[in-house]
């Protein structure tokens, strides 16, 4: 595939990006072996990269040739690790890009760092180097220090180094730009280090061990993955992005590593989706578990148990991954948007929302385990199960904001569905663990949302539900 920039402003489309990540953050690498976007040390912290945002302004970490070029990218294997292979007239250059993360102690290990690991597979290739961080969503004046063994950026309380095998040469105070030669079989190492210290010698980050024990953490990750029917390949990588987007510390999911991609080119839905949704929680592990990993289930559902158990308040739609509840909406009005599609958002207004459907999502999730697990122990029916069901036969006549995230709340057919499955999982449940109580005050309203579904959320006109109770 070749290189090339998308002609508005520079963006290239968001299918030449590659994703890497260890589970507390994640990174975009572009076709050109550009890191356009970064966040670091959480999903949902603020950006160190984020040309993907805006081409001048965000700021990029980019590996290449010099010249012209081709380019392709691709997995190693049935693993988060990327590798983008850069071809032209001098030469041939691999580039192996991956975030350490793998088991020690019983606990996956964090480093907080990008390896970048540069091979010379042919010829005599020139490489640049363009080092450009702009912290916290480009906002403040970002310096770059030149040390040693690579160089260090700091912007008020942000602070990163970057290590390099071959010398750095720091021209301008916030943007490095370095050409070197390289020789067959050659090989250069950059390792990107979040938090307040000073790069080491590129070599005591161990780059080929931690490459070694990613690549075993992954394959051993993906055993588990016991599904052997059509597009295999197709489905272990899917399960591979929703392992990404898991918070290990605690076991949330993010809807997406990103903010504010639009939904269409110049449009304003541009939302930040690096929290985590009991919708999109709830479907993913379920998803993940049906493949045959099963172990993120868990996590999840013990973390909810946590979230319910420390607050008396009500499950919000949506939290962040540490379970925050606040998550103010802000917009950044000095970066210009991928393809200048304003306005850039950070944090959602979304978490203030109704959404009635999240409790059948939630006990439909839970009935789930429960048959194919055998993993409803008393925390899991009392906080969950019994939760949602409660909340369902309390709510479920109120107008809501729906699965669409209207910003006016209305009498959704589709949340009024979603309660009375957390009724009927939930009973189902009850019955079989003796809770005779709960159920048969659960039963009636039950049967009182279906008589309520069918009488005025059905159009025989059109010989189909309606979209909300009494519409057409």
């Amino acid at each position: 595939m070749s290189d090339r920039r998308d002609s508005a402003g520079g963006y290239k489309p968001i299918s030449d990006y590659g994703v890497i990540g260890d589970m507390h953050s994640a990174a975009l690498v572009g076709l050109d072996g550009s890191i356009d976007w970064y966040c670091a040390p959480r999903f949902d912290s603020p950006s160190v990269f984020a040309a993907l945002l805006d081409s001048q302004k965000g700021g990029r970490f980019q590996l290449s040739p010099t010249g012209n070029f081709t380019t392709k990218q691709s997995y190693e294997g049935e693993t988060n690790i990327l590798a983008t292979t850069f071809d032209s007239k001098e030469g041939r250059i691999k580039l192996t890009d991956f975030m350490p993360c793998f088991m020690e102690k019983g606990e996956l290990k964090g480093f907080q760092e990008i390896h970048r690991v540069v091979d010379c597979q042919d010829g005599n290739p020139g490489l640049r180097i363009t080092f450009q961080p702009r912290f916290n969503y480009a906002r403040g004046k970002t310096i770059i220090l030149e040390t040693r063994e690579g160089c260090v950026a700091k912007n008020q309380r942000h602070h990163l180094s970057l290590a390099s095998s071959l010398k750095l040469l720091v021209s301008d105070k916030d943007l490095l730009v370095n050409d070197f030669r390289l020789s067959k079989g050659q090989r250069l190492v950059f390792v990107l280090k979040w938090g307040n210290s000073s790069p080491t010698p590129a070599g005591k980050y161990e780059t080929s061990r931690k490459l070694s024990k990613t690549l075993s953490y992954w394959k051993r990750w993906v055993s588990h993955v016991k599904y052997q029917g059509p597009y295999r390949a197709q489905v272990v990588r899917s399960c591979l992005v929703l392992k990404l987007l898991q918070y290990a510390p605690t076991g949330a999911m993010v809807a997406a590593v990103t903010t504010s991609l639009p939904e269409s080119i110049g449009a304003l839905r541009n939302w930040d989706y690096r929290y985590s949704w009991i919708r999109d929680n709830a479907l993913s592990v379920w998803a993940l578990s049906e493949a045959g990993a099963t172990r993120e289930a868990l996590d999840y559902t013990r973390w909810m148990i946590n979230v319910r158990r420390h607050s008396k308040e009500k499950l919000q739609i949506m939290m962040g991954i540490g379970g925050e509840r606040e998550i103010p909406e802000l917009t950044l009005d000095h970066l210009e948007g991928y393809r200048r599609s304003s306005p850039v958002r950070i944090g959602n207004a979304a978490y203030r929302q109704i959404q009635l459907d999240i409790y059948g999502i939630l006990a439909d999730s839970m009935y789930y385990l429960h048959r194919a697990l055998g993993w409803t122990t008393k925390q899991v029916y009392e906080n969950l199960v019994k939760y949602s069901a409660d909340q369902a036969a309390a709510e479920w006549e109120k107008s809501d904001s729906g699965i669409w995230e209207m910003r006016q709340a209305r009498p959704f057919v589709e949340s009024k569905m979603w309660c009375y499955v957390a009724l009927d999982r939930a009973i189902k449940i009850a019955r079989e663990l003796g809770y005779d109580d709960d159920w048969h005050r659960w039963d009636p309203v039950k049967k009182k949302i279906k008589t309520e579904i069918l009488s005025n959320g059905w159009s025989n006109k059109k010989k189909a539900f309606t979209m909300v109770l009494g519409g057409d």
